[in-house]
This record gives structure tokens, sequence and C-alpha cells, in this order.
């Protein structure tokens, strides 16, 4: 097995090659012993400003996992410890980096905090904009191959804490913040974009989500107030979103049946690293589906509601006779007129439907393996395993390990 520095220098090179991104480290009373970064004096300013490293160090009053610490608007960075028999013997640090995209927007609160001559404030600006942009679930994978590295622990993702220094506060009482609603790089548009990428089936909107992760910036210190604050944005977020694809042909009751069912999973869920996979992973459902209606939008009415059908209950027994009872056809005039207009029989179809709702299940939740084949009526795990391998070419276990976001 590779020792401590080892791990660590390959877990530095190889994220290295995705990402430009700078390496710290610190003694226990924050004493900077090494870093990578070209301008450190400065970051190093702006990473331990004297309210970010208080909170830094109430965390380590209380627990040694690792952080992702959003230190100025969308400017965030991981931070993990060393451990040795459970006392912090070294801090480790890596980023800066933007969350989601980079917006020059926000450069001007991230400088404010520093009070620079007009040369370091160039350096800082030049500099800001060349730092990468990770996606929520590339900082996460980073945060727990960092603390593998360091301590030969693994953990799971939902021991990750999340911390956010709180925005200031520009507007007066009374008056409507107008700025969230300008620019090419505002809430508003954002989410305008979102829209269009699900009313119009758009499988390009990945850029999209992770540019809309600048939303998870308003959860702060980890409180559970900022947790409930985040849900019930996901919660407004997917009535627009369940109304949109309404708009895109996916129809009534399958959008709202599925609203539903969001909603059971975003109230049973506590962490910001559920809420954030939940979020995304019910963006990309709904886009996908719209996408699929979209397809058969030149089939006929009673074929669009036999997909519709399938799509929402994929885990239901669902027989031929059960679905041409359904739809008002008999049981051979069904299996004949699916497979003329949708291209493949109506059991090959389904059978699609239930793996890809297992792929979801194996990369954005905890169930186990048993669960997701109960759950989705392949009756029993082998014949799972044998049906998953068959479409995919992966065992589910395997696929999980590789694909996975949790």
């Amino acid at each position: 097995m590779l020792g401590k520095e080892e791990l660590l220098e390959a877990f530095q090179q190889l994220t290295g090659c995705c990402y430009n991104t700078w390496n710290w480290k610190y003694d226990k009373q924050f004493n900077l012993i090494k870093s990578n970064c070209p301008h450190e004096a400065l970051f190093d300013k702006l990473l331990l400003s004297e309210g970010h490293r208080k909170t830094i160090e109430e965390h380590m009053r209380k627990c040694h996992v690792p952080i992702i610490y959003t230190i100025s608007a969308i400017l965030t960075c991981i931070i993990s410890f060393e451990k040795s028999e459970n006392n912090i013997t070294a801090i480790y640090m890596k980023g800066p980096f933007f969350k989601g995209y980079n917006d020059e927007k926000s450069y001007t609160d991230i400088l404010k905090t520093l009070c620079l001559d007009r040369e370091k404030e160039a350096i800082m600006r030049s500099s800001l904009q060349s730092l990468p942009m990770l996606t929520t679930s590339s900082i996460m994978q980073f945060a727990l191959m960092l603390h593998y590295s360091l301590n030969a622990e693994s953990i799971s993702a939902s021991e990750v804490l999340t911390y956010s220094t709180k925005a200031p506060k520009h507007r007066k009482p009374g008056r409507v913040l107008l700025d969230q609603f300008e620019g090419t790089s505002g809430y508003w548009n954002i989410e305008q974009e979102l829209l269009y990428k699900v009313r119009n089936g758009d499988l390009s909107y990945r850029d999209v989500i992770d540019r809309a992760s600048i939303f998870s910036t308003w959860i702060y210190d980890g409180e559970k107030i900022g947790v409930d604050y985040y849900r019930q944005h996901i919660h407004v977020l997917l009535t627009l979103v369940s109304r949109t694809a309404v708009e895109g042909g996916l129809p009534r009751k399958t959008s709202f049946s599925l609203c539903s069912e969001y909603r059971r999973m975003l109230n049973k869920c506590y962490s910001v690293s559920g809420l954030t996979e939940l979020s995304d992973g019910m963006l990309s459902d709904y886009i996908q589906r719209v996408y699929e209606m979209q397809k058969l939008s030149s089939c006929s009415s009673p074929i669009r509601m036999c997909c519709a059908y399938i799509d929402t209950h994929p885990g239901e027994k669902l027989s031929l006779d059960f679905l041409a009872k359904k739809v008002g056809y008999s049981v051979y005039y069904l299996s004949r007129k699916f497979e003329q207009e949708v291209g493949l029989s109506l059991t090959d179809y389904i059978c699609n439907k239930r793996i890809e709702r297992a792929k979801y299940m194996l990369t954005s939740t905890n169930f186990n393996i048993e669960n997701i084949s109960e759950e989705l009526g392949f009756g029993s795990r082998s014949y799972f395993t044998s049906v998953f391998s068959k479409n995919t070419g992966e065992t589910p276990s395997a696929y999980r390990k590789s694909k996975s976001t949790i």
C-alpha cells in the first residue's frame, strides 16, 4: 500500500491533470508550510482572513471531517485535516476555484475584503480569471480523495460539511434587489436558461446545471436553517420545472406525479450534498423525459399515454394486459401498434426504462442493490444483475463504483 506522502502526491498529480488547482499545507496554528500558488501571500490573506480562520477553528474543535468552504461569492476551497491519534497535526487546502462558473462580477466582493493597492488588485484580478471552474460532484470527489490521502480513511459524501460566508447585504429594507434579474450571470438568467432547456428537452443542459450550483452558496455555516432554506428553494424550482415540462409536451399527470415523488424525497433529505445531488437528478430526469416525449410526438395519443405511464411507474407490474386495458386496445393490437410507432417492442421499452431508473438510483442514492432490484420489479438481485449487465456491459456494483456522485 502507498504511504501518505505517495498518496498525496498521486492525488495532486491526478487532479492537476484535470484542473490547475493550488495545494496548500499549514500547521495546526495556520502557519503556512508550503504551497504551489504563485501569489501565495495574496491568496493566503484571502483564504485565511479573520472570519474564515475563526470558522475553520470552530469546526476543528467540533470534528475533523473535511470542509467544502465557499469563502466569497462562488469562490470555494476544500479543507482537510491530517490526524494522528485523533489530534490534528496539519491542515491541507485545495483551491481556491469557482463553483460552477467564473463570474467576473463577483470579483468586486472578493477584493473588498482585502483592501489592496492598484498593483496588487490587478494581480489578484488576473489570477482570479485563471482559476478553474469545478462542478459540485468534482468538488465532493476531491474532498473525499484528499481526506483518504491524508488519513487512509474512507468516508461518505454525507459526512463532508459545507460552509459558506454570508453574502454582504447591500439592499435597503423594502427595496427589491434588481441585479438578480440583470446581466448574463444573474440568478434570473440561469433560471430562464434551465427552463428553456427543460421546455425543449435539450440534453446539453449539464453546463447550465453546473452554473446553477451558485444556488448552494445560499447555505450558511451548515446550520439546519440553511439546509431548510436550500430545500425550500429547490421546492420552488421543482414547481417551475414541472410546469415547464408540461409546456414541453410531458403529460400533465406524469409531470405532477413526478413532482409529488420529488417533493417526498426532498422532505426526507437532511444534508446539503444530498439536496444538491437530488436537485441535479430532478432536473436531468425532467429534461430526459421531455426529450423522450418530443421524440414520441408523432405517435398516437394512446401510445404516448402508454409510454408516459411506463415512464412514471417503472417499478410496477406492467403486464401487456394491464397496459392494453389502460389505453383501450387489445393486447395484440397494442403490441403491434407500439412497435410500429416507437420502434421498440413494449417489453424492451419497459426494460430500458427500468434500467434508466436503476442507473439513477445506483449513482444518486444509497439504496442497496437488493432494494433497487425489488423497487424496480426485477424480483431477484441475480436477475437484475443479469439484465443490467446485458444492457450496460457492467454489473450494478461496478456501475455504481465508476459513476457514483455520492
